[in-house]
């Protein structure tokens, strides 16, 4: 979709309550359905006296995700050895400080968000040597509040039952000038003939939470973004 600003919490307008999740995971800092959205210009931003105006309008793109079934039995089930347990111990410890994200003690554990993009065809989408390098390296989200937004609401099932939906936005207008520029000049030039796969991993700092482990993957295949309806 393309807004007329920055949506941060567009997965609210989004009808969520016919996913396939009947119950909710019994998890209060957990959420049922986790949301990864990103925001990006549509246009490249330009210098102005010395100062830099960006256009408002943004791409807005949407990934979904629920818990799998092993990660549930994991979660109720403590004592379970797995391969994953100190990754899902940092998950937890993630989503404990998403529900106050305002909380500067909150926003050190907050800000180990990484997205890591793998082009799959870089040579034949026309992905510039200078921009190569950063293929599938990890990029942190750190100013959280600013670059990474994080919002929850319900997703109300019937009159009794409810799931908890989190949204966290990465809000692309808020980085820097070059950065903007970089990411305007794929979306006009690369994205179309694109293959890529975005992974989504919470950094480890201690020994006693590694390995890493992706949280989640999306795919984006080739979109059209010449036929994107606008939305206000």
């Amino acid at each position: 979709l393309i807004t007329s600003q920055p949506e941060h919490n567009f997965s609210k307008r989004v009808n969520l309550s016919k996913l396939d999740i009947t119950e909710p995971n019994g998890f209060d800092h957990i959420p049922d359905v986790l949301v990864i959205s990103l925001c990006l210009p549509v246009d490249a931003p330009k210098i102005s006296f010395g100062s830099s105006s960006d256009p408002s309008r943004s791409y807005t793109c949407m990934f979904y995700f629920r818990l799998s079934d092993e990660t549930l039995k994991l979660l109720n089930d403590p004592g379970i050895e797995h391969e994953a347990r100190s990754a899902l111990n940092v998950w937890q410890s993630w989503c404990k400080c998403a529900q106050n994200p305002t909380s500067e003690e909150n926003k050190k554990m907050l800000s180990r968000f990484k997205l890591i993009p793998l082009v799959l065809n870089s040579d034949e989408c026309g992905l510039p040597s200078s921009m190569s390098g950063y293929n599938n390296k990890p990029m942190l989200v750190k100013r959280i509040g600013t670059t990474g937004l994080i919002h929850h609401h319900l997703i109300n099932l019937n009159d009794s039952k409810s799931l908890h939906c989190m949204e966290f936005n990465i809000n692309f207008h808020e980085f820097p000038f070059i950065a903007k520029q970089a990411f305007s000049y794929l979306l006009q030039n690369v994205v179309l003939n694109c293959e890529a796969i975005l992974g989504f991993v919470i950094e480890a700092r201690d020994d006693d939470e590694l390995p890493e482990v992706v949280c989640g993957m999306g795919q984006i295949c080739r979109p059209d973004i010449l036929s994107l309806q606008e939305i206000s």
